[in-house]
């Protein structure tokens, strides 16, 4: 691939994730259910993030970030940097967005980086909730959320503080783990169909996302990196679109918790983070892509 052909496959993997997550379906849990056994609750209404200012207490604590809007929203979360405020990582943010939506996004992202360290997040359905577990260290952090139909969409933010408050909460028990490293997954290529809990950690030495496409029956990964070099992406998808299952960016070293609801098909896990050293290549072009079947 050249120089302008790179630039036009990725602003198309943007468009085709987009996609993904623009289904219409509704969300798998209710608003509401899950609220009140969460430490933290970011909620999204009326156009504006509500939820604490100040939460005491360290260790791994449940997040819910709940939707109430009308639209998808891709909620994402982050402790501050020393020496950095609120007000810097909203710049930081913005400008990563809109870095993203226009495809080059390499300096923003060591910019971000430089600011906070990304704990993931999710996409987040209408009227639905998403629960994840965080290590909640003393300090600063910032939920934010926009629109998933566009990565331009303006965000909203809720920063809060954490605080120490008796001894810290251990990490929950799962049997599930996926490693995102440079530049692969490390997962089995078969597992059992399941919607609980994955310890997700990056041992990398870059930021990852995965998100995940479930294939639509007879097709392959080879259709999904032929759909997505198609620029004009007028092709029919070879991927079931009403599936949304993402890991929203998580940065080196980080561990978090997420329920991934994974049904019984054929699957292709992509990571589409620039590669910070080689702005040219993705990190799915260098291997980060992988298909797995869900029994």
């Amino acid at each position: 691939m050249n120089d302008s052909s790179i630039a036009r496959f990725l602003r198309s993997l943007v468009t085709s994730r987009r996609l993904v997550k623009y289904s219409l379906l509704a969300g798998l849990l209710t608003f509401g259910l899950a609220s009140a056994a969460a430490d933290v609750s970011a909620e999204f209404v009326d156009g504006q993030l509500l939820g604490p200012q100040v939460f005491a207490g360290e260790g791994y604590r449940t997040v819910a970030l709940v939707n109430n809007g009308t639209e998808d929203m891709t909620f994402t979360i982050a402790r501050l940097n020393d020496g950095f405020a609120v007000g810097d990582y909203i710049a930081a943010n913005d400008a990563l967005n809109a870095a993203i939506a226009s495809g080059d996004q390499t300096a923003a992202v060591k910019t971000y980086l430089e600011t906070a360290v990304a704990l993931s997040g999710a996409v987040v359905k209408p009227h639905a909730e998403y629960d994840m577990v965080i290590d909640l260290e003393q300090g600063s952090y910032v939920i934010a959320s926009h629109a998933t139909s566009s990565e331009s969409a303006a965000s909203t933010y809720l920063p809060f503080e954490v605080t120490a408050s008796g001894s810290p909460v251990a990490a929950p028990e799962t049997s599930h783990t996926l490693q995102l490293a440079d530049f692969s997954f490390d997962f089995p290529a078969t597992m059992a169909a399941s919607d609980g809990l994955w310890e997700v950690t990056n041992v990398g030495d870059q930021p990852h996302i995965a998100a995940f496409f479930k294939l639509n029956e007879g097709k392959t990964q080879a259709d999904l990196e032929a759909f997505f070099n198609d620029s004009t992406n007028t092709g029919e998808p070879p991927f079931d679109t009403t599936t949304t299952v993402d890991i929203e960016a998580l940065s080196p070293g980080q561990t978090v918790y997420m329920p991934l609801d994974l049904t019984a098909g054929n699957w292709v896990a992509v990571c589409f983070v620039q590669d910070l050293n080689n702005p040219t290549m993705a990190h799915f072009m260098e291997g980060m892509i992988q298909e797995f079947t869900v029994n």
